[in-house]
């Protein structure tokens, strides 16, 4: 069984090699959406971990970055409803378009693993400006 810093580590691999996601890429990230993306996956799997709970029924985990108040643009909307950068962060903290979340279709621990890589990418992003 792999551990936790295996599976991240194998996950960033797969986002540069499979996905072509590298530091390039990353690059353009600069208004830590990276880290936006993992929160997201992060609160994720804290709805995946207790879905069917009484107490979760109306409440779940949702992330919202909030980067500058004063701040407020759109994020390539080109209608395919992309999310609305507001005062304040993110709407559902999600930083890209509809197209790119799947969040919906991973489990507690696959959400965690992606999260991992995505801190991870933000990280070497940050390290390498």
């Amino acid at each position: 069984m792999k551990s936790g810093v295996q599976l991240i580590a194998a996950e960033r691999k797969r986002q540069v090699d499979v996905e072509g996601w590298n530091n390039l890429h990353d690059d353009d990230h600069d208004t830590m959406q990276l880290s936006g993306a993992a929160g997201c996956y992060i609160a994720n799997a804290i709805n995946k971990a207790y879905a069917g709970e009484p107490h979760t029924k109306k409440k779940r985990a949702r992330f919202q970055y909030n980067y500058d108040p004063e701040l407020d643009f759109l994020v390539n909307d080109g209608g395919r409803g992309d999310r609305q950068l507001s005062k304040g962060g993110w709407q559902d903290g999600w930083p890209w378009g509809k197209e790119w979340d799947k969040r919906e279709k991973h489990d507690q621990m696959r959400s965690l693993v992606i999260a991992g890589a995505l801190i991870a990418a933000e990280i070497d992003r940050i390290q390498n400006s």
